[in-house]
């Protein structure tokens, strides 16, 4: 038995629902961000802020009419913010696996976010068995569960935290082509689908949109390329957005994920060492030949500085023109 945060979430609302959702779809190491009215957390937390930083925390998805608390996820509280004028809790996050530990005694009926009693149980959970738990509370609604981000060779691309530790995001280079890995679940066979979309026209998914599966369960890559830029730093929001039956979205339920797109340091190193090739190639074909017309002269030994001139100058171009499309 051991004490630990206990975070609430409810089927009462649509919004609390979609936070259950969210916490479903999002991969580990994401900050996820939960508010509550003040008065709904433990007063020995409100009073004693900086002593739970760092302290790992459930996330249970509450079934009102059954009075069932269901455990979905561990996390670690990051970061904690009291706002005054709003008289607002807010508790942000870091995701962890997936869990089946459950409370010692029933919540405080009056508390959403308090310390607790946990019964430990076999940790061997993982999604699935998680949405199976849930289905019936969200309809016909298609899951999914974003494990990773992938480059071209199969490494997985680290998940960023902002300095405030309020929110997470990729670091991604222009001109490069990664794969979302994703879980995806129609555990009823319905026709929901999943919608995905982005802020800017640079990044694109080559994938049939919206998605949708025919099995129960199914796993899938969704492969997204960022188109090259002429500046240096960028930035985009893609989304996933379930849809119903009807092909209608609810906003509620979208997850938006921050792309911070850059361009590495290879490509302007290369850039840099192209153009220098080409301006050597152009300086030693200029100082081989005073004139074009010994070019053609059979009397004139060749110059091995214009050869080499020559070669600098069509293999830079080439190389500008292929890789950068410079004329």
């Amino acid at each position: 038995m051991e004490t630990m945060i206990c975070s609430y979430s409810s089927d009462a609302r649509t919004l609390y629902k979609a936070d259950i959702y969210k916490v479903l779809s999002m991969p580990k190491g994401f900050i996820v961000h939960f508010r509550y009215k003040k008065k709904y957390v433990d007063d020995s937390i409100v009073t004693q802020l900086n002593d739970y930083i760092g302290k790992e925390v459930i996330i249970f998805y509450t079934l009102t009419k059954e009075n069932k608390n269901i455990p979905i996820r561990k996390a670690k509280l990051v970061k904690v913010e009291i706002n005054e004028e709003t008289g607002l809790f807010h508790a942000y996050m870091e995701l962890d696996k997936f869990t089946n530990l459950e409370l010692e005694k029933e919540k405080p009926t009056d508390k959403f976010f308090t310390s607790q009693n946990i019964k430990f149980k076999n940790e061997d959970i993982n999604w699935i068995d998680k949405i199976e738990q849930v289905k019936d509370s969200f309809k016909d609604m298609l899951f999914y569960h974003i494990k990773s981000i992938t480059d071209y060779n199969g490494k997985v691309i680290p998940i960023k935290h902002r300095k405030d530790k309020k929110a997470s995001w990729y670091k991604l280079s222009h001109g490069k082509k990664y794969f979302i890995e994703l879980s995806i679940g129609n555990p009823k066979e319905s026709e929901s689908k999943l919608s995905f979309t982005s802020s800017s026209m640079d990044v694109t998914a080559n994938i049939s949109n919206p998605i949708e599966i025919t099995a129960q369960y199914d796993d899938i890559s969704v492969p997204i390329y960022i188109k090259s830029l002429n500046v240096s730093n960028d930035s985009s929001i893609i989304s996933f957005s379930p849809t119903s039956v009807d092909n209608l979205i609810n906003t509620e339920y979208n997850l938006n994920i921050e792309i911070s797109k850059s361009i590495g340091y290879f490509k302007p190193i290369a850039f840099g060492i192209l153009t220098l090739l080409a301006l050597v190639g152009f300086v030693l074909v200029k100082d081989g030949y005073d004139s074009f017309s010994r070019l053609f002269s059979w009397q004139s030994p060749i110059d091995s500085g214009l050869v080499l001139g020559v070669f600098l100058l069509v293999l830079s171009s080439t190389l500008l023109f292929y890789f950068f499309n410079k004329k």
